[in-house]
């Protein structure tokens, strides 16, 4: 799961701990449209990125098992 921190307190501090405890961005309030757009840009190509990895290990697998 990702999450998107929005909040209008967005100190060091807390922006900071929101990323180690597992936020995927954080966006100050208010929120800007291109900020929000920006990180769902960002989110769709980590998860595009991803995808490809899983594909290219079934991939090998799949041909390592053709192989033997």
């Amino acid at each position: 799961m990702s999450i998107v921190f929005i909040s209008a307190y967005g100190t060091t501090d807390v922006i900071g701990r929101a990323v180690r405890l597992g936020a995927f961005d954080f966006i100050r309030k208010p929120i800007h449209s291109e900020d929000l757009f920006s990180s769902l840009d960002r989110w769709c190509n980590k998860r595009k990125e991803a995808a490809e990895k899983t594909l290219e290990k079934v991939k090998k697998a799949l041909l390592s098992d053709l192989d033997q």
